[in-house]
């Protein structure tokens, strides 16, 4: 849950009733093959689309950005939203389309389709047999759109708030081989009998006030343990890295996992609750704990997406 359901702001509604009134056309083809010229026009900014995975009508939206050329390929992040949200919700509250186009990148944010007791839909994470297989259709996202834009397969991104930084951690076990790196915003967790195909960058932030799914654990059991031992489980997945912590604020301490340009990195926010930090949106105090306006999650994530690409042997065909 992340308490977002029905937040739609004046502005958010009219810029996606401007954005969604038209379907693209699919074109042949997929992912480009390295080397391979690409031509895919498409006409930039937000198009609602539609695709068919496990026998469900699946939907997203695709945030093209104005740069496109219709031959370059995109870098790609996929956004997903939190449980019982959705992707307008999730784009407004990450500020992810303006960021992404100052960038030249292109978003993807999916809709969930698996039921969510208080309303609304959730990620199907961790997995279960009777809902919807949510690793599946990501494939089939991907896949998707790049019918329709130049995609660069190298450069895909899992970014995720609660539920979605759930799947986000999902698919770092899951497909390694097709996301370069994933950012989790209060919801990172290690799944159980993960295996990736390479070790998979992943940059978390999570709020020690967070009554959602608290800092130390011992909350829903769908996340099974707190947010540094999820860290950790990663770091042990690999060669064993010094741990190491630096206060970058008084409210805001960077935990890594390596040097420098460590690969493992967890930004800790104290007092703070089940929020994006550094949203511009006015959220419920009372039911997701204080705010945060100290750093700005989305362009640190993306500043950490672009340092990792997938390297050629890697990636999936």
């Amino acid at each position: 849950m992340n308490g977002l359901r029905g937040l739609r702001p004046a502005a958010l509604t009219v810029a996606l009733s401007c954005c969604l009134a038209g379907q693209a056309v699919a074109q042949e083809g997929g992912v480009v093959p390295d080397g391979a010229r690409c031509d895919k026009p498409q006409a930039p900014g937000t198009v609602a689309h539609t695709l068919r995975s496990g026998n469900l009508d699946r939907e997203f939206l695709m945030v093209v950005p104005e740069r496109y050329d219709g031959t370059t390929p995109l870098p790609t992040v996929l956004a997903f939203h939190g449980s019982g949200s959705g992707p307008e919700e999730q784009l407004a509250l990450s500020g992810l389309a303006a960021a992404a186009e100052e960038r030249g990148l292109l978003v993807l944010a999916p809709r969930a389709t698996a039921p969510w007791p208080s309303g609304g839909t959730t990620w199907n994470v961790p997995p279960e047999p009777e809902q919807p297989d949510d690793v599946e259709f990501v494939t089939a996202l991907i896949g998707e759109a790049a019918q329709y834009v130049c995609l660069d397969s190298a450069r895909v991104y899992a970014s995720g708030f609660s539920g979605g930084a759930r799947l986000s951690s999902q698919l770092g076990c899951d497909l390694a081989d097709r996301i370069a790196a994933i950012g989790a915003v209060g919801g990172l967790r290690h799944p159980a009998q993960c295996a990736p195909a390479r070790p998979v960058p992943i940059v978390a932030f999570h709020g020690t006030a967070d009554p959602i799914n608290p800092y130390p654990g011992g909350g829903p059991a769908y996340r099974g343990h707190g947010v540094e031992d999820a860290l950790q489980s990663w770091a042990e997945q690999r060669t064993q890295e010094p741990r190491s912590q630096e206060a970058l604020t008084e409210t805001v301490t960077l935990i890594r996992y390596g040097d420098d340009e460590a690969d493992l990195l967890l930004y800790r926010l104290e007092r703070v609750g089940h929020v994006w930090p550094g949203t511009s949106l006015e959220l419920p105090v009372e039911r997701l704990g204080p705010m945060s306006g100290e750093i700005d999650a989305t362009r640190i994530m993306l500043d950490f997406f672009r340092r990792y690409a997938l390297p050629s042997a890697s990636r999936a065909k």
